[in-house]
């Protein structure tokens, strides 16, 4: 059965045993639970912090102690969506943020993985040393 346009695809409609493009990052995202203890539902509806901040909080605390690893790729904003029971709007600002903090990298037609770390280096390690810079004067 196909879902029509104005059905919205549920859990259980979704084919989840079907060649899964996703695993690592279905395993991962799905261990978090909200305080019911749904899995793979960590955002509180109730709570007073906008959806979407809650969702980038969750996705980027699993970025940032790898258990989401570099070039791990992410399931789709619609995969998103059903996952975690929020709308698209809700998936697009939170993945939104998490790109503009340079965590994920998105493309048309690409899908979304987890960005490479960056490396920071100091300005120090780029300059010289006073004396070769006074060897280099001829003073």
């Amino acid at each position: 059965m196909v879902p029509s346009a104005q059905e919205p695809l549920s859990p259980a409609s979704a084919n989840t045993d079907a060649l899964d493009p996703y695993p690592e990052a279905e395993q991962t995202l799905m261990a978090g639970t909200n305080s019911s203890g749904a899995p793979g539902r960590p955002l509180d509806a109730g709570s007073s912090e906008p959806l979407h901040l809650q969702l980038r909080a969750h996705l980027r605390a699993q970025i940032l102690n790898h258990s989401l690893p570099p070039g791990t790729s992410l399931p789709s904003e619609a995969q998103l969506q059903v996952r975690y029971g929020v709308s698209r709007s809700v998936v697009r600002q939170a993945l939104g943020a998490l790109a503009d903090e340079g965590l994920i990298e998105r493309g048309r037609g690409r899908g979304i993985t987890v960005a490479p770390r960056r490396e920071h280096h100091r300005l120090v390690h780029r300059t010289s040393g006073l004396s070769a810079q006074l060897g280099s004067t001829g003073a």
